[in-house]
């Protein structure tokens, strides 16, 4: 099916990246900047993938541990996030464009060529870019955003093998943890260095948010079919810090996606199960505040008044948010320029010029907070269209799963990616969930878990 991976097979591509990846930086190096830390680290990485080309599924795994190289979500392109990238290139190499080539690349379901199609729309939207206008920087910075789309067929291909299935979902809780740790103590130094009040309101730990919102999920639905005293305690204590890291990044949108992810598990489960969760979700919430109150009553209070002034602003309707009127100001500005081509689309990078209501100054951007529309304004009606059949898709295939499968891991990863992607597509109107790395490779994981343990149409198990 796919084309076979060994270390003899590596080194002809391996040399083509490495040798432009050395005239790339040469030239950055001749403008006074440092690139021995980056080439140092590729070469590095070329010895490792050399080893682990021996267990190509190691491989792969060692994808996901690179992943908070790039999930600090630093300005520009750092050391870190290069070497991941060329990791990227190394994994779309071999399990896409040499099946590709080949012709060994199975499309099975659906997904699978939904996220081939989009796959190839990816260098459609680069070029396009380039041609209307876009600087090449911020064109290819965009196209990192969908980096997570070329580790699908990889995890097609090992999805069926339960070594890499244990593997995987250890090393990407790992990634989970490692995101809510972070951020806590990324808070905790904000709380620290702030005066006044309003700072505290103002403080957040807006990073890999999406991610957080998954790992709440799914310590949800884990909880909420755990059978043992055991396994409902961990459940609870990691619910408790998803949960908490949650509301620690004061996202208006993302406290309403976890509220529409929890109403679909509820919607979902047994009458005993609901009141399982009513119960238990209660306690974990009042034993935050007790704990918060005795621990850190230093600043409980302030936090505690900052996160209700940040909750009532969401119904509020006497005073106008100004961050509102200025995407609504930016959907307009947005959907004016996708109205005068709202077919071919205007590619990745390209700019369009928005107000800035509390400077009062005219910006020139490229990014779009509401998702929809960044979408239909780079790919084009087709690209939007592409990416709502992948969400659809999944939304099928994991209630199919859910409904059809017996075994509890899956029942729980399905209600998960089900009650994710209703959080997604909520908070996808002010957080482009279709512009953001982290959502995309989350996407991307989710699809290829839809594509391999989908039932088959006769309702039995189908791991092919």
């Amino acid at each position: 099916m796919y084309a076979q991976i060994s270390s003899k097979k590596i080194l002809e591509p391996a040399a083509l990246v490495v040798g432009l990846s050395l005239v790339l930086y040469a030239v950055i190096s001749l403008s006074g900047k440092t690139v021995i830390p980056v080439l140092l680290a590729l070469s590095a990485g070329i010895l490792v993938t050399a080893f682990l080309l021996k267990k190509p599924a190691y491989f792969i795994l060692g994808y996901f541990l690179l992943l908070p190289l790039t999930l600090e979500n630093p300005e520009g392109i750092s050391p870190g996030e290069s070497v991941f990238l060329f990791y990227t290139i190394l994994v779309a190499i071999f399990y896409l464009f040499l099946p590709i080539i080949t012709g060994r690349l199975k499309l099975e379901t659906t997904l699978d060529k939904l996220f081939l199609l989009f796959t190839l729309m990816l260098p459609y939207a680069s070029a396009l870019g380039l041609l209307n206008g876009a600087n090449i920087y911020p064109a290819i910075g965009e196209l990192t955003y969908y980096a997570g789309v070329f580790i699908y067929f990889a995890l097609r291909y090992y999805l069926d093998k339960e070594s890499f299935q244990r593997g995987l979902l250890y090393v990407f809780t790992l990634v989970l943890l490692f995101v809510i740790v972070r951020n806590a103590y990324n808070y905790q130094e904000i709380i620290l260095q702030a005066y006044v009040p309003w700072q505290v309101e103002k403080a957040r730990v807006a990073s890999n948010e999406v991610l957080i919102l998954f790992f709440t999920t799914l310590c949800t639905a884990a909880f909420v079919y755990a059978k043992t005293i055991k396994l409902n305690l961990i459940a609870i204590f990691f619910l408790g810090c998803g949960f908490l890291s949650l509301i620690l990044t004061q996202s208006r949108g993302y406290w309403l996606a976890f509220i529409v992810s929890f109403s679909i598990i509820f919607l979902f489960v047994s009458a005993e199960k609901k009141g399982k969760m009513l119960v238990y979700f209660t306690a974990i919430l009042v034993s935050i505040l007790v704990i918060a109150k005795i621990y850190f009553s230093d600043f409980f209070d302030l936090i505690f008044n900052a996160l209700i002034a940040r909750f009532e602003s969401i119904a509020t309707s006497t005073q106008v948010d100004v961050s509102l009127l200025e995407r609504f100001e930016e959907s307009a500005a947005v959907f004016s320029k996708i109205s005068a081509n709202p077919v071919l689309g205007y590619g990745l990078g390209t700019e369009y010029v928005k107000f800035i209501f509390f400077e009062r100054f005219h910006l020139s951007t490229s990014y779009v907070h509401n998702g929809y529309l960044a979408a239909w304004y780079k790919f084009g009606l087709p690209g939007l269209l592409l990416l709502l059949g992948i969400y659809v898709s999944i939304i099928r295939n994991s209630y199919r799963i859910f409904k059809q499968r017996e075994e509890t891991v899956h029942k729980i990863i399905a209600l998960t990616i089900l009650a994710t992607i209703g959080g997604m597509l909520l908070v996808n109107n002010t957080s482009p969930q279709f512009l953001a790395f982290d959502s995309i490779l989350l996407l991307t994981m989710m699809a290829a878990y839809c594509s391999q343990f989908r039932p088959a149409i006769n309702n039995k198990e189908n791991n092919s």
